[in-house]
Formats: C-alpha cells, structure tokens, sequence
C-alpha cells in the first residue's frame, strides 16, 4: 500500500447508513439495528429517531437477538427517545437489564479468576468479554458476552482444568477422564474446552490457542496490558492484538453476527485513515491481514467508517477477496444463523484467503473424533474413512462428551 496515497484518499459511504452496492440497501429494520450499535460507541445518533419509521417491530427484536446487540440496541434507542411499542420495548429492556447483571457477574469471576490462576503459576490473557466490553465501550453495561475466555500456554491446560474443577466447575467429560491420547489430540486439533458452573452457570473457555486454524493468528499475543475489572489489573491483548484477532473470529465465523462487527468498530473509535492502516499492516503481520480487510469494509458499509482507498482497492483487485465481501454480507442480511454446513463452507474459503485452507479443510474432515476415538498420529489419516463407523457406534453408545465450543455460539 502507498502511505502517501492513503492519506489523501479515503473511502466513505453515501446515503444511508448501510450501503452495499454489491446486494443494494438492507431492510430498515437492519439498517435501524446498525444505526444503534454504531451509535453506542458514537455517543448518539440524530437520524435513529428517522430511522425507526415504519417497521416491523416483532422481526426487529428477532434481529436483534440474533445479532446479540440488545444492549447497545436499546441504549441508543432509550438515548434517541424512540417510542418503541410496549412489547417490543419490553422485551428489550428485559434482555439489556440480563445483559448487565450478567456482564456484572462474568467481570467478578474474570477478576477472581486472573488472581486464582496467577496464585497457582498460571499466567491467563483475556480476551473479549470483561476486558473487551471496557476496552471499546468504557462500561460493563451493554455488550453481549456469553462466557470468558483466557488464553494459557499448553503445558498449563491440564492443570488450569484441574483447578476450575476443584472450583466448582464442570468439563465434560471431566479431566480425569481424559487419557493421555485424549489430551494429545485436543492440544493439537482444537484450542479451548468449555467448562461450566455447576452452581452459577458461568461459562468459561480456558484456549491455548486463539483459533482451532494453526495457521493463522502465528504472531499473537505479543505484548500484553492491564484492565482493570472489579478492581483487579487483569492482563489482556494489547489493543494491536485485539484488533487482530477479533478480525480473524469474525471471519472464521463468517461474520454473521452484527456484534463482531460493532465491537470492531468501537475498539477502532476516533482513529484517523492513518491508524486504522496500521492497525491494518499489524493484523496482516499477525497472519490476518484479509480477515482485516474485510472487517473493515463492513465496517465501512455498515457504520460509515472511513476507510483508506488502499483497502478497498485491494478487494477490488482481488477475486478471493470480492468473493469473501459477498459471502460476508449475505451472511449478515440472513434471517438465521448459519448453518453447520455454511459455516464450515465460510471458514474453509477464509482460511484458504489467509493460505490455511488445507489445514481448515483437515478440520473439517476429522470433526471431534480425534479427540473422542484417538489413534496414533500416524493413523489419523483414517479418520475421515472412519467417520460414519464411528458417528454409528458413538450413537449406539449413547452420549459421553460434548463436542468442542463452535463459532456459532459466540
């Protein structure tokens, strides 16, 4: 990219707040949804009183659940004074309120957890969540999370998981009943484990990598800092970092969720053209420069971020990348969340973009049964040969584990 052609030429959006030549103007209830949680960051928008005309209130709340934006949603409205109807606004103000008391709790448990773990010789990073909802918002109040998540280093998960166990928290199936074989594949093949409180509720991730994909994100962590959460400095990605790897989950994801997307564009804040072109070239050091790029046209069709022309250029000269900008927006215009099938079909052409593709498409292939049937690492290649043998006699079986967290539920 040409620095000195980036400062003097910016990309803008025209018109409304959400414009997409390539798949034209999305439905208002949509475009009101963006408007809202590009207003939560923004400090307000004028135009979300004009915005929320003639909609269909009942696929609105629908919508925005589906995106997991009801906290910035109903801020910016209660901001903008909107008269929601009396369900409508009920309803939202009851998800905006179970946002808070949960973010509340998940920020005293990350908070105990940093001192916990760091008391035992473990050394957790957080990432998303608490840390996130602070760095981009400044407040615990109005971003969705659902867990929390901590990277560690490999040598660190058993233990790590021994401790969450002895804490009331539950992995199934348990530590114990991980053999050697077990371990080995799920350090290789995956990067976290979901435990979950058995008295709370609380949902933790312990990773050890921050995508199953081994061949992205080969740079990150680099160096860390401190948040405060509940009192506590708890270590976290460095803003550079953060940046990197919310842009890689979003497009391992597909970026069907609006939330990714809005947390991006908060973390990004007041940044001019200049800074969002190096936090750019950072992410594309870290090994997730398309993933990046990416996001950031989104974010530019979707909130109105400028935008150095250098990127957009890129997509325009790039097949890989125009397929990929497509993908992205039908997978936000949908009224569903992907399916098993999109989604692997999404994360397969991103990882192949970032030049990890064959190792997406091995993923995919093996599924969970490295981890529930292990062979020797010279045997894997059988696994996909094995595959209904093996989902046909796990059936017979009856349940026994729970198969690793999937992007779908971020």
């Amino acid at each position: 990219m040409n620095d000195a052609a980036v400062q003097h030429s910016v990309v803008r959006p025209t018109g409304a707040c959400y414009h997409a030549p390539v798949w034209g103007r999305p439905e208002p209830e949509l475009d009101l949804i963006a408007r809202c949680c590009a207003a939560a960051s923004a400090g307000g928008d004028p135009q979300i009183r004009d915005a929320a005309g003639a909609l269909d209130w009942q696929r609105f709340l629908g919508l925005v659940r589906r995106h997991r934006v009801g906290g910035l949603v109903w801020t910016a409205l209660s901001k903008a004074g909107v008269d929601v109807p009396a369900p409508v606004a009920d309803a939202l103000r009851a998800d905006s309120a179970a946002i808070t008391r949960q973010n509340l709790l998940y920020a005293a448990e990350t908070a105990r957890l940093q001192k916990r773990l760091s008391q035992a010789g473990i050394s957790p990073c957080f990432f998303k969540g608490a840390t996130l909802a602070m760095r981009a918002y400044g407040n615990l109040a109005h971003k969705h999370a659902k867990d929390i998540d901590f990277l560690i280093a490999p040598h660190e998960v058993a233990e790590c998981v021994r401790l969450l166990e002895d804490d009331g928290y539950r992995l199934e199936p348990s530590a114990a009943d991980l053999d050697a074989g077990q371990w080995q594949s799920l350090l290789h093949y995956f990067n976290e484990v979901v435990l979950v409180h058995a008295a709370s509720g609380v949902q933790i991730e312990p990773h050890w990598r921050l995508t199953t994909n081994r061949g992205l994100l080969l740079r990150v962590p680099g160096e860390e800092v401190a948040q405060t959460i509940a009192g506590v400095p708890v270590a976290t990605l460095g803003r550079d970092d953060l940046f990197a790897y919310l842009c890689a989950h979003g497009g391992l994801s597909g970026w069907f969720r609006l939330k990714w997307l809005a947390d991006i564009d908060a973390l990004i804040g007041n940044a001019d053209t200049d800074e969002i072109l190096r936090l750019h070239r950072h992410a594309t050091a870290c090994g997730a420069g398309p993933a990046a790029t990416i996001g950031l046209m989104l974010c530019q069709a979707i909130f109105g971020r400028a935008i150095p022309s250098a990127i957009a250029d890129a997509v325009q000269r790039s097949r890989t990348l125009r397929f990929l900008h497509r993908l992205a927006i039908r997978n936000l215009l949908g009224s569903e969340d992907l399916s098993r099938r999109q989604l692997a079909l999404s994360r397969i052409a991103n990882a192949h973009a970032h030049g990890a593709g064959r190792w997406e498409v091995w993923r995919v292939l093996l599924g969970s049964d490295p981890w529930q049937t292990p062979l020797p690492r010279r045997l894997h290649w059988l696994y996909p040969a094995l595959r209904v043998p093996l989902v046909s006699w796990r059936w017979l079986r009856g349940p026994r584990s729970a198969a690793p967290q999937r992007a779908h539920d971020a």
